[in-house]
């Protein structure tokens, strides 16, 4: 191939660089493009999804509200119906909507739009979807209704709907209505981008409210999957926002703008970089073969035959670094290289298996960080090797960090740089324990069974003693083997000598371990005590040993317990050969680690149990690194951010760069002041900037975990807690207590009017019903007493009927003063004894009826509260109680201790008639009563006065009966406040 000049090939590369530079260029600008696509759908989304959330909020409101009116006991008088109109005039003013009251059957009864008793039609029904009233009367609940055409101001209306129930029925409507232009300019309002159009539709489609672009037109505007759509949670109205097609376009052409722009600065740029760049290679290219020729040559030969040679110098290097990697790899013994600070340049698997470093990084790290508990003799050795000394040692002893011991062969060789100096030590090392225990024992039992046959010999001599030194040295012998044997067994580890068959004998240790005596493994096999599934990987382990490409090997495996559980083992084997090199058995070291296998399982539960309790709290963690400013993060503290945990890295920076400008200088006067010691703790409330764009309210703890020397704070942990949920529980209650207030001025107002009208009733039935009852009782005992004898037949039937109903009637009129008066007055605060007003009561009434009752008062009964109101109380429930036993044969009554709602109180119990429960509603409203007069004679007014008492006291009242067992009232009272009572 004939040679070209540089400048050729230096244009022809600069075109192959900017060929992926301008892929790259067009690949970021399709990805820059997208991600502003996908940014402008997630405001859309968010912004309708914040309309939704709108009109909920003014919805919620209007429920609420409405809600109170239909609840009004004014909804069920006809006669307070102008009463509950001036409410609804409230409402308006309130709300700026008015308010329409109509019966279960749709017919208005009054809309705040007209004056009171002004005519008015039914409600409409809808054209197309379904009114609120008609789903109000449906279920009952409140609803929000579609655009129907207002019957009184002839506009499009939507309505909110609250069911006035009565016993589980609806009685009445109360209904707000908007006209959609209101909500119009209601939406109008709304901040928003003025370049989408937003939309709010009813249940059938109707449009309720738009904004929109001028002559903005969906049909022709707006791309498929450009619309989104979110659902009101208070109704079945729908807010949609739609990006027209301008708004999406705009970002591809800018972009399509700046890469060609970018494409011909770029290629123009590399040109004249390229020409520049090959003129002074051009120059400088002879001198890289021979520096002393400075001649320029208009061809790049010899720059050619440079970078061949530099090339294959660098492939023979990096082939020779391969082959030194694979050599230390491999070596038969442990092996490790280092720097002159003892940081980790090479390292075998061998040192890996040896030391338990696992698969740990340690290229760089500090010999004496890896190895922490090493004594100063070893560190000693280091320095003598980086001297230049080479050290060597057959046998050593080395004590471990957990109290084991390892013996050692070991050699410490410099290595020199290329200037001749130490560049570090190479250690090589060799765990002879194993090997160094048998040797040890096999040399004993040599040298013994070496000195019988010598005595034996050397006695031979003489031919009379022969047998006997024979004996002899069998003896010695024998005793040798014992001891070879007390070896072997007194091994505080798993020990087995394992025939080439895989028949195992092995020590107390081992059997110890796994649960069998050593009767019952003689004769066994190591691959019936092994997982099927591992058989064939210590197999694998052992085969090396056999081809004699390793002498030792170490490994981990699992045995099975005799009661079947798995026990992991540290197993050190090594190859017993005979004198031609033939293997003989295996001897093996057996170690239990089960229990570290447990704690290692037992910690990464507990890393599973933490992560997932911080997923289910909503809760993040941080450790944050207050010299350099990083944090480690987990992964819910990237996720609860809207971050990809992979990627997402957390400095004290850039926090500070995502807090709220209105938070920021809050949360860092704090944070500073913890640091600095002038505050106890560091919690505090914020918003944090999310991936999106958007705040995210969250509650930060942290707490100082490390300082420095000098008191300086090195390192700071803590949490991220969401609580954008109770943020906006927090709004959404502001929101509803900014209208409490002034509805419950308005309220206390009309309760005070009302109890002064109840006065005036109550004075009106006690002066103006009195007198003309006292006239007809009067003139009637007066007719009986001067005509008596000449009233004949059904006369005088008729004047004690008179007499009886004005009895009647002044007995309900003190019913009804006594109703009046028991929410009247203002509330004394007295200490009462139930039990002494008990007692005098029931002592009163066996006086005046004569009859034999049984009855048991508690001793030590009191309550807080009004003694005079509570003790009408206790004789309403105990003349009941005594009237309703009247026809029991062995009456009793009883008043004890008892509790309503976590109130404690009294109870007053009888064995008398008794009532069904199914009608226990009735009991406490005026003038309802379960039994006939001619059974038990009474008006109906007791228990209702009774109720309001203690409801005036803040308590309740409950009652439980069945027919012919009796019955039981409880009542609950509060305890009394302690300054009222001073």
């Amino acid at each position: 191939m004939t040679p070209r000049p540089l400048s050729f090939h230096l244009m022809r590369l600069v075109w192959l660089g900017l060929l992926p530079l301008l892929v790259l260029s067009a690949g970021l600008a399709a990805f820059h493009v997208m991600t502003g696509l996908q940014e402008t759908k997630s405001l859309a989304e968010q912004q309708a999804r914040g309309h939704a959330a709108q009109i909920d909020a003014f919805l919620e409101a209007r429920i609420l509200s409405l809600g109170v009116l239909a609840a009004s006991p004014l909804a069920d008088d006809p006669a307070r119906w102008q009463a509950l109109y001036a409410e609804a005039q409230t409402y308006q003013r309130s709300f700026g909507s008015h308010v329409i009251f109509a019966d279960a059957r749709r017919q208005m009864l009054f809309n705040t739009r007209v004056p009171f008793g002004t005519p008015l039609p039914v409600l409409p029904t809808g054209s197309k979807g379904r009114t609120a009233a008609e789903q109000a009367l449906e279920t009952g609940r409140s609803a929000v209704g579609d655009i129907v055409q207002g019957p009184v101001v002839n506009q499009p209306l939507v309505a909110i709907v609250a069911p006035g129930l009565r016993e589980g029925s609806v009685r009445h409507l109360l209904l707000v209505t908007t006209t959609t232009a209101e909500l119009q300019q209601r939406l109008d309002a709304l901040p928003g981008n003025p370049e989408l159009a937003i939309t709010v539709r009813d249940s059938v489609g109707g449009v309720i409210a738009r904004s929109a672009p001028p002559g903005f037109d969906s049909a022709r505007d707006v791309d498929d999957g450009w619309t989104f759509v979110a659902a009101s949670r208070l109704s079945r109205w729908t807010v949609s926002v739609e990006v027209p097609r301008s708004q999406v376009r705009q970002p591809l052409h800018a972009s399509a703008a700046l890469l060609l722009t970018g494409i011909a600065l770029a290629t123009v740029a590399g040109l004249l970089g390229a020409r520049r760049l090959a003129r002074r290679i051009e120059r400088q290219a002879e001198s890289l073969a021979d520096p002393a020729q400075r001649r320029e040559a208009p061809e790049v030969v010899e720059l050619a035959n440079v970078r061949s040679r530099l090339d294959a110098q660098r492939a023979a290097l990096g082939e020779t670094e391969e082959r030194l990697q694979l050599l230390i790899d491999h070596a038969p013994g442990a092996l490790a290289m280092f720097d002159r600070d003892m940081r980790y340049l090479a390292v075998s698997r061998r040192w890996r298996e040896d030391y338990a470093l696992g698969e740990r990084p340690l290229l760089g790290c500090s010999h004496y960080e890896v190895f922490p508990e090493i004594q100063e003799r070893w560190k000693e050795v280091h320095r003598r090797g980086l001297a230049g000394e080479v050290i060597v040692a057959e046998e050593d002893r080395f004590e471990r960090q957990d109290g084991s011991a390892q013996w050692l062969r070991w050699e410490v060789h410099p290595w020199h740089a290329a200037n001749g100096e130490v560049g570090g030590v190479m250690i090589f090392t060799e765990d002879i324990t194993a090997s160094r225990t048998v040797r040890i024992a096999l040399a004993k039992a040599l040298e013994e069974q070496k000195a019988a046959r010598l005595a034996a010999l050397n006695q031979m001599e003489d031919a009379n003693a022969s047998r006997r030194e024979a004996e002899a040295a069998n003896a010695a012998l024998a005793a040798s083997e014992a001891r070879y044997r007390g070896v072997f067994e007194a091994a505080n580890v798993g020990k087995s000598v394992t025939q080439l068959s895989g028949e195992i004998e092995v020590n107390q240790s081992f059997c110890d371990m796994l649960g069998y005596s050593p009767e019952e493994l003689r004769g066994a096999t190591w691959q019936a005590l092994t997982p099927e599934e591992d058989i064939g990987g210590a197999q694998a382990r052992m085969a090396p040993l056999l081809s004699g490409q390793a002498s030792a090997a170490r490994f981990e495996k699992r045995y099975l317990h005799k009661d079947g559980s798995t026990v992991w083992a540290d197993v050190s084997i090594a190859l017993q050969r005979d004198d031609k090199g033939q293997p003989q058995h295996f001897i093996s070291t057996v170690v239990n680690i089960s229990e570290r296998k447990r704690t290692e399982q037992a910690l990464r539960d507990s890393e599973e149990r933490l992560r997932l309790a911080l997923a289910a709290g909503r809760q993040g963690l941080y450790d944050l690194n207050l010299e350099t400013g990083e944090a480690l993060v987990s992964p819910e503290y990237a996720t609860m951010l809207g971050h990809d945990p992979q990627t997402f890295r957390e400095t004290h920076e850039g926090w500070r760069e995502r807090l709220h400008p209105d938070d920021r200088a809050r949360v860092l006067k704090a944070l500073y002041g913890y640091l600095a010691g002038e505050l106890a703790s560091y919690r505090e409330e914020f918003r944090l900037r999310t991936r999106e764009g958007g705040w995210k309210w969250l509650l930060s703890l942290g707490e100082i975990e490390a300082w420095s020397a000098d008191g300086r704070p090195l390192r700071m942990l803590g949490t991220h807690t969401d609580i954008d949920a109770l943020k906006a529980a927090e709004a959404a209650l502001r929101e509803v207590n900014a209208t409490l207030e002034a509805r419950v001025a308005e309220r206390t107002a009309e309760l005070s009017a009302a109890n002064r009208e109840l006065e005036t009733f109550a004075y009106a039935v006690s002066h103006d019903l009195r007198a003309p009852l006292r006239a007809l009782s009067g003139f009637s005992q007066a007719l009986r007493e001067e005509y008596g004898e000449q009233l004949q037949g059904l006369a005088g039937t008729y004047l004690d009927r008179i007499n009886q109903a004005a009895t009647k009637m002044g007995e309900l009129i003190e019913g009804i003063l006594a109703l009046s008066r028991s929410t009247q007055g203002e509330l004394r605060h007295d200490r009462v004894d139930i039990s002494a007003l008990a007692r005098q009561r029931l002592s009163e009434l066996a006086e005046e009826t004569g009859r034999r009752v049984r009855w048991e008062v508690q001793d030590g009964l009191a309550v807080d509260g009004d003694e005079r109101m509570l003790s009408s109380v206790l004789t309403n429930l105990i003349d009941n109680a005594w009237k309703y036993t009247g026809s029991t044969e062995s009456p009793l009554i009883r008043v004890h201790s008892g509790e309503v709602g976590g109130l404690r109180g009294f109870c007053v119990t009888d064995n008398g008639a008794g009532f069904d429960m199914k009608h226990a509603q009735r009991l406490f409203k005026p003038f309802q009563r379960l039994h006939r007069d001619d059974q038990f004679p009474g008006i109906g007014i007791g228990l209702a006065t009774v109720q309001r008492i203690v409801q005036r006291h803040g308590g309740d009242i409950t009652a439980c009966a069945a027919p012919g067992e009796g019955a039981s009232f409880c009542v609950g009272l509060p305890a009394a406040n302690p300054s009222a009572q001073a």
